[in-house]
């Protein structure tokens, strides 16, 4: 054997690699079943190091599973086991002690009707308005969303008739069915499935002097698998949160936690968003743009990031609004659909629709500029 190894010519996975290995060159070739097997050792060759590409596919393939087993050991040290074993008694237990101590606390100020409603994201929206205070409110959405993958053709399409309805000052509904239609790589086999994720909201506190405002909210979703329904939607059958939200100023932001229960979780049965949200006039009249943050640890790419757009119809008469998302599933694999475009109409409660078309009250005050 000399020191250069001669390919056979039949097939490309015969040619010989070369590569040190303590001070010795073994020449491999790959099996049949994609492993490598040694065949001869020699003498090490004076040129150095010769690798191949093959070689170095292999030395990333290392570096990939060591990384991986390395995310591994931290998702199964003790602190975060910790976590998931006893994080969603936590959040129950303090939900249930927020709600025992905003019980005494002022519900609803004299101003009550006289602010602009606050701000929803479109993507991260809560089962009712936060800031909602009146029984029989009804609120319809409807809803459109079109994913792609960055190659290979998958996509996945989804619409739904969202219906929101206030049954009392504190506690809000939600029925939402749906279908979707999901298209595999390389653009075949697309399939349709039905749907509904049905809700129920309480409002803990309202602070409409400081515009601050706090929803107990509970989500069941039938089917419930990350590749049916909405993306965003709770991966898992059933999702508990928190859902707040304050104006400061011109900022409107929209903060949640959560967790999620019955199924299996990608990393762990934990969600968060928060959403940074800006009129397009002072008074709030004509719609707002911004940006949404969901993170749920229960998908296989659990960071999205969305900018929204909102056109409020109300000043024309309509009791309409126009919005328009575009989410990034930020980090998902190219092949996943991953970039989409998601459209809402809403038809607003009428509380939303007599403010947009008169604006406040004689004498009401402008949205204050601190808490």
């Amino acid at each position: 054997m000399t020191g250069r190894a001669q390919p056979s010519g039949e097939r490309l996975a015969d040619i010989p690699i070369v590569f040190h290995e303590e001070d010795a060159q073994h020449f491999l070739r790959s099996t049949w079943r994609g492993r490598f097997e040694q065949v001869e050792r020699v003498a090490p060759l004076p040129i150095g190091d010769a690798v191949t590409v093959r070689e170095r596919l292999r030395r990333a393939h290392r570096f990939a599973r060591r990384a991986s087993a390395g995310a591994r050991g931290v998702l199964r040290s003790p602190a975060v086991r910790a976590i998931v074993r006893f994080g969603p008694r936590y959040v129950v237990a303090l939900a249930l002690v927020v709600a025992s101590m905003t019980v005494t606390r002022r519900a609803l100020g004299d101003d009550a009707d006289d602010r602009p409603p606050l701000p929803e994201p479109i993507f991260t929206e809560s089962v009712t308005d936060l800031d909602a205070h009146e029984d029989q409110e009804l609120e319809l959405e409807a809803n459109f969303a079109h994913y792609g993958a960055r190659r290979g053709g998958a996509s996945l399409s989804f619409g739904s008739l969202e219906i929101e309805y206030r049954a009392t000052r504190w506690l809000g509904l939600l029925v939402e069915p749906g279908v979707d239609r999901s298209v595999d790589l390389g653009g075949g086999n697309p399939r349709w499935r039905g749907g509904a994720s049905m809700g129920g909201a309480l409002g803990l506190f309202h602070d409409f002097a400081h515009d601050l405002h706090l929803q107990l909210e509970v989500v069941g979703r039938v089917p419930a698998t990350e590749d049916t329904g909405a993306i965003g939607d709770p991966v898992l059958p059933l999702a508990v949160d928190l859902r707040g939200g304050a104006r400061f100023g011109r900022l409107t932001v929209r903060p949640g936690i959560g967790v999620e229960a019955g199924g299996h979780a990608e990393y762990a049965p934990f969600r968060a968003s928060v959403a940074l949200l800006t009129p397009v006039a002072d008074d709030a009249r004509f719609g707002f743009v911004g940006v949404e943050v969901d993170v749920d640890a229960a998908r296989r790419s659990p960071l999205i990031l969305a900018l929204n757009m909102v056109s409020d119809l109300t000043p024309l008469g309509l009791p309409f609004r126009f919005g328009v998302a575009i989410p990034w599933l930020v980090a998902a694999d190219a092949t996943r659909p991953s970039l989409g475009l998601y459209v809402r109409l809403f038809y607003v409660s009428e509380r939303e629709s007599e403010y947009g078309r008169a604006g406040a009250r004689a004498g009401s005050r402008e949205p204050p500029m601190s808490p």
